[in-house]
């Protein structure tokens, strides 16, 4: 649960494929209360640009009330 409610899996799902098209495979690990770091795989297998990775890790850390990295 979040400050703003519980996070279903399909919020996460659509919360990563609007940042970013190219991820088909994620894992988002917690540690602790507020921290959480995202595991993915891209379809080409190359890291998000600059860019998209700010982007996942501020839209993951706000739909989760997390420290995302």
């Amino acid at each position: 649960s979040t400050p703003n409610g519980p996070v279903a899996q399909g919020d996460l799902d659509r919360q990563i494929a609007d940042t970013s098209p190219r991820i088909f495979l994620h894992q988002l690990h917690l540690h602790g209360d507020a921290d959480a770091t995202l595991l993915y795989t891209t379809f080409t297998d190359e890291p998000l640009g600059a860019a998209e990775a700010t982007a996942l890790r501020q839209g993951v850390g706000e739909l989760t009330g997390r420290r995302c990295r």
